[in-house]
């Protein structure tokens, strides 16, 4: 069993309540078939258990289906946990990002920015810097769990059975709709997966994470020597090898149909290597680019990277 990452004076004789949706997008006029919507619903509420479970194993957790909106299906479930307010936010905040495949990586920075981004005004006077970084600390931890990213994928896998399913989200609170949407066309190689475990000669603990990431490129290798390209990774600038020969090349021949440039977003399956500094707390070591899936160039992005000049054209 996990160790509680939540102080013993965060928990509340009474437990904390809130309201959670696992919203199903349909397409207009669909309805979706009644078994793909109970599995959803038993995977989401799987999940959900497990997520927080694994974060807070002394808090007793009760999942009740309350009802379902109509039009794009909202399964709406009361969450009630025995932590603080402030704990169920940040854990409810992060599991919708999670299943909506919106956390840049699975690292310690990226899961802060995440919930810094996610937190309403309000939300950051009730909860100091500690605060956040513990949730963000016991959140991370939580990714690395086999168990829970598989009941987190099942909840897509089973959507993707039924063609009408659009897309999935997470709705918290008295949000009509969620604020982050995974498309259908991203069901596949969104979860996490981890694939290997080994020891370095030196007798530390290594493990491999393959997900599905977007990542802003900034530095582009347009030479053919094994050179590590330089990327932004949510708000986090990393190095990393591009083993997709296959898009290596058309870059360095001038065949990607758009100017390899600064700016240009790259979704790719992403292998990141850690190395475990103590128990539950892993560093990361190392990236790769396996499998590039898509590329194009995005203004919007470019400016967050450009830098500033006095005057522009």
């Amino acid at each position: 069993m996990s160790t509680s990452i939540v102080a013993e004076s965060d928990l509340f004789r009474e437990p904390q309540r809130t309201t959670l949706g696992l919203y199903i997008g349909l397409k207009e006029g669909a309805e979706i078939d009644l078994r793909v919507a109970a599995k959803a619903a038993l995977s989401f509420d799987d999940f959900l258990r497990a997520f927080i479970e694994e974060v807070e194993p002394s808090a007793p957790v009760e999942i009740t289906l309350i009802k379902g909106d109509t039009g794009s299906l909202n399964l709406l479930s009361s969450l009630s946990a025995k932590v603080s307010k402030k704990t169920l936010v940040a854990l409810t905040i992060f599991a919708g990002g999670w299943i909506a495949s919106q956390i840049a990586s699975y690292t310690f920075a990226a899961v802060l920015d995440y919930l810094k981004d996610n937190l309403t005004d309000e939300q950051k006077l009730e909860l100091s810097e500690a605060d956040i970084e513990k949730m963000a600390l016991a959140c991370l931890k939580a990714t690395a769990n086999s168990k829970i990213i598989e009941k987190k994928d099942e909840i897509s896998e089973t959507l993707s059975q039924d063609q009408s399913v659009t897309g999935v989200g997470v709705t918290i609170g008295i949000e009509k709709t969620p604020k982050h949407f995974l498309p259908r066309e991203k069901f596949s190689g969104v979860g996490g997966l981890l694939r290997t475990v080994n020891v370095t000669e030196t007798g530390a603990e290594t493990r491999t994470l393959e997900t599905t990431a977007d990542l802003i490129l900034t530095e582009p290798v347009l030479i053919d020597k094994p050179r590590k390209w330089r990327f932004l990774l949510g708000r986090q600038e990393v190095s990393a090898a591009v083993s997709d020969e296959v898009f290596r090349q058309k870059a360095l021949q001038g065949k990607l149909g758009i100017q390899i440039s600064q700016g240009i977003v790259i979704r790719a399956v992403l292998a990141t290597t850690e190395e475990q500094l103590e128990p539950n707390l892993w560093k990361p070591v190392k990236y790769e680019l396996k499998n590039v899936i898509s590329w194009k160039a995005e203004p919007s992005q470019i400016s967050l990277i450009a830098p500033d000049t006095e005057e522009q054209e």
